[in-house]
């Protein structure tokens, strides 16, 4: 089972390079970067630093990135991004997780596949510049997301921590505890224009589904309005921690059968999520899914704790060099 996608520091890695490998830039392998820090004894290269650093900015303005809290608050999310990117590295070191030849084969030809897909040395330094990577960073990237399914695996399968013990009694007294939920959403995107108006339709809507309308329906009988930017969905069954986290955080604070206020979605869409009860026969029917996910959220949560033991050390040339300030 892969594992990448409960990962906070693969899901920003995951999201702006792995989802559209063709617009991911290319550099010479040759062309060395210095070490920035080193965290837990793992080297980290100044354009690894730079790669997070400068997703993080993306989304601010020029004035926005002024503000010292804005700053602030990157130098926070990038630096936990990146100890969290190497503690897989730490415990793979622990577990004694390697790269197979197999491995390091498959990576070396889906790195060479991906310069085929361009057709010319501007295309790589377009893309160079549009996303702040390099050869070596997005190699290395490819190794950790490797190594990271890897060691899952090795952890979980040989269940020496009674963590990661699966059994059904482990199982169905983790499923009496306040960690798994159930939920119905929907979510109504929207433009600039009609950003206003949607959150009064939501508004609207959100009254009614509190008041006993159905959800389902509701969006049912407004798609003709609104199409395909008017979305209902359901999750009979889930674990914290390696959800979306708005719909989590919002589903933590209701009981069942309530209804959230309308939320501001990823800044393009207005969210409802009423909160369901999980029926016996969903987890009787989907009880490996509900393992999975069990094992994922410990998995996790492991990998959390263990980066937080991390250290961190800042090499004496870059001793002054905030983060903040990488360009």
């Amino acid at each position: 089972m892969s594992v990448r996608k409960i990962k906070r520091a693969l899901a920003l890695l995951l999201a702006v390079m792995f989802v559209i490998p063709t617009f991911v830039s290319i550099t010479s392998c040759s062309q060395k970067s210095e070490t920035f820090m080193t965290v837990g004894g793992f080297d980290v290269s100044y354009d690894m630093v730079r790669y997070f650093v400068m997703n993080y900015k993306t989304g601010y303005t020029e004035e926005e990135l002024k503000d010292p809290e804005i700053l602030e608050q990157i130098e926070i999310n990038a630096l936990a991004s990146i100890k969290e990117l190497y503690t897989y590295k730490a415990l793979c070191k622990k577990y004694n997780v390697k790269l197979s030849s197999d491995d390091k084969n498959a990576i070396n030809t889906q790195i060479k596949t991906l310069k085929k897909s361009y057709e010319s040395t501007e295309a790589f330094e377009k893309d160079l510049a549009a996303n702040f990577v390099t050869e070596a960073v997005y190699k290395e990237i490819i190794e950790i997301e490797t190594l990271c399914d890897k060691l899952y695996d090795r952890i979980t399968e040989n269940a020496t921590d009674d963590r990661f013990k699966s059994d059904t009694e482990t199982i169905d007294a983790d499923l009496r505890t306040d960690k798994w939920f159930a939920v119905e959403y929907m979510y109504l995107l929207f433009t600039e224009e009609t950003k206003d108006s949607r959150e009064e339709f939501m508004k609207s809507a959100r009254a009614d589904i509190a008041g006993g309308v159905i959800m389902s329906k509701l969006c049912e009988n407004n798609k003709a309005p609104y199409g395909d930017n008017l979305v209902y969905a359901i999750d009979e069954c889930f674990t914290e921690s390696i959800y979306n986290e708005t719909i989590e955080n919002a589903v933590k604070k209701l009981k069942i059968g309530e209804t959230s206020d309308v939320i501001e979605y990823n800044s393009g869409a207005w969210l409802i999520v009423r909160r369901i009860e999980i029926s016996d026969e969903y987890v009787e029917e989907n009880y490996d899914t509900i393992i999975a996910q069990y094992l994922s959220r410990e998995f996790f949560n492991y990998v959390t704790e263990e980066s937080e033991k991390l250290t961190v050390e800042i090499a004496e040339k870059f001793e002054n060099t905030p983060l903040s300030s990488i360009k």
